[in-house]
Formats: structure tokens, C-alpha cells, sequence
């Protein structure tokens, strides 16, 4: 459980802050921003030490990788990436900022292929911990994943700035008709909604 203890604090501290951020509690959306970020650098490139349960007082010993098979690294820092892309990838989808549907299809299609890999390897393998955990924090991701890029950013607006008829109004707006002087209406409110 101590191994886990930081990813723990920063699933918390991340589903806290979106609960801030919900209820229009100040800074809860800057809050929300730093935990995510905190939160994908710890899987990448910390991830590959973390994922392989290596502390860090055994980083720099020669020994600590001999038991650790060249496909497993490779698996981890794959893992490590895609988790990456997805906590980035919702944090851009709830920021509603460009290239978070990109985050989330690569993600989810890395990850994808890598859950149907860690089963393979599940079964074969005689370290069934690993591949559990590992099985279990994908299947967690994939869902975030694919609630968050299912999730419309209509839907998002209306939850973060239903307060703002306004920018309720000109989002409509430019979801009818996405024009570049709409797009500019958009991003000028949700910089003065923050404000």
C-alpha cells in the first residue's frame, strides 16, 4: 500500500479538485490543472520506476534491473506514456483546450492494444501481481479515457460556466456555425469567465 501511497494522493487530490472546480470554488480549475500535471509526470518518466516498483534509493543499482525482462521495460514505458496522454487528455478536455481529442484517441488506442497485451502476458506469466495491477490501472484509465471523450464539451460548459448565459450563448453559437471570428467570440469569454 506504501508503494502506492503518491498515486493515491494524487487521484485524491485530482477528484477533489475537480469536485472544486464543479462547484465553482476559486482556483478549484488551476488546482485541478496542477494535480493532473503532477499527476502525468509521476507516470511519465517517472512511471517506469514506479510502475516497476523500484524506489529510489535502488535507481542507480545495477542489480535492481537484472530480474526485469527487456519486455516488461518496454511494456512500462509504454504504459507510463499512455497513462501520460490520458491524464493529459482529460485535463485538456475540461480545460476545453485544443488536441485533447488527440490525447484521448492515441491514448485510448495505445491503451488498448497495451490491455490486450498485459492479458496475454497475464496468463503466461508466473508474476500474476504485476500484470493484475497493471490490468486494474489500465482498465481504470480506458474508462476515464473513453467517459471524458464521449463526454461533449457542451456538456462540460454547461456544467463549468452555467452561471454564464453569455458564453452559453455564443458557444451554441459557434457550435452551429464554427467560424473563426465564433471561435475568437469563444476563447475572448471563457478568458474573461476566468478572470
Amino acid at each position: 500500500m506504501k508503494k502506492f501511497l503518491p498515486e493515491l494522493i494524487f487521484s485524491s487530490a485530482a477528484l477533489i479538485t475537480s469536485l472544486m472546480m464543479y462547484q465553482s470554488i476559486p482556483a478549484g480549475t488551476e488546482l485541478f490543472t496542477i494535480v493532473m500535471v503532477l499527476l502525468s509526470f509521476y507516470y511519465f518518466p517517472y512511471g517506469f520506476f514506479y510502475l516497476n516498483e523500484i524506489s529510489f534509493r535502488q535507481i542507480f543499482r545495477r542489480k535492481t534491473y537484472q530480474n526485469i525482462s527487456r519486455w516488461r521495460r518496454t511494456g512500462v514505458i509504454m504504459a507510463g506514456v499512455v497513462f501520460w496522454m490520458l491524464t493529459f487528455g482529460i485535463t485538456f478536455k475540461v480545460r476545453i483546450l485544443p488536441g485533447a481529442a488527440e490525447l484521448l484517441i492515441f491514448g485510448l488506442s495505445f491503451g488498448l492494444v497495451m490491455l490486450i497485451v498485459l492479458f496475454l502476458r497475464f496468463f503466461k506469466s508466473k508474476n500474476k501481481d504485476f500484470y493484475k495491477r497493471m490490468i486494474i490501472r489500465s482498465c481504470i484509465f480506458i474508462v476515464l479515457g473513453i467517459f471524458f471523450q464521449a463526454t461533449s464539451y457542451l456538456t462540460i460548459i454547461k456544467n463549468l460556466y452555467s452561471d454564464n448565459e453569455y458564453f452559453m450563448e455564443v458557444f451554441r453559437e459557434y457550435e452551429k456555425n464554427p467560424t473563426e471570428y465564433n471561435k475568437l467570440r469563444l476563447e475572448d469569454e471563457l478568458i474573461h469567465h476566468e478572470e
